[in-house]
């Protein structure tokens, strides 16, 4: 019983999140995908919307606030608006058929709610489903183009939002 806004309600009101709380936020939930993949469960649906920022303070991560199937089965609802809202962090592979969530899609939507927070909007805005899912597949992510953010955060965001599966963290908890 977790009250506050959720991360994409906050997001939506105020813009992008100061530096250290989306660093913060970002960790957090890193930890508590790691508990899961180490209990070999994946999250499948990480959004803003599954992140909830508590009065009290902290981050509390939400999980499943949509039926999915494993592997998802994006064809069956391609004009859903919850779908479309979700496509702007699914990993590029899950754009393919049969192919099930994993840890490292977990990472990758991580990835992109990270991404968010520090620009305000996700890295792919606009547009429907499949071109939001060609998008993450085959056009490199924007540029932070923020002065004030360390480099090594894009370097991060580089092993974090890579194209190729095996090119990610194989799951949150090796985040440094």
């Amino acid at each position: 019983d977790v009250a506050g806004p959720s991360l994409r309600e906050r997001i939506s009101s105020g813009g992008a999140i100061d530096f250290e709380a989306a660093c913060q936020i970002t960790w957090t939930i890193a930890h508590a995908l790691s508990r899961l993949h180490q209990q070999g469960l994946v999250h499948g649906s990480l959004s803003p919307d599954s992140i909830i920022l508590p009065a009290t303070g902290g981050c509390r991560l939400l999980r499943n606030l949509w039926p999915t199937k494993n592997p998802l089965d994006l064809n069956a609802r391609p004009q859903d608006p919850e779908w479309l809202r979700f496509s702007d962090y699914l990993a590029p592979e899950l754009g393919q058929v049969q192919q099930a969530t994993s840890p490292t899609a977990d990472v990758y939507a991580l990835g992109s709610c990270f991404y968010e927070m520090l620009r305000g909007q996700p890295p792919f805005p606009g547009g429907g489903l499949i071109e939001k899912l060609q998008r993450h597949a085959a056009t490199p992510f924007p540029s932070l183009g923020n002065p004030r953010i360390p480099a090594t955060v894009d370097r991060l965001l580089a092993y974090l939002i890579n194209k190729d599966p095996a090119s990610r963290y194989a799951q949150a908890g090796e985040l440094p």
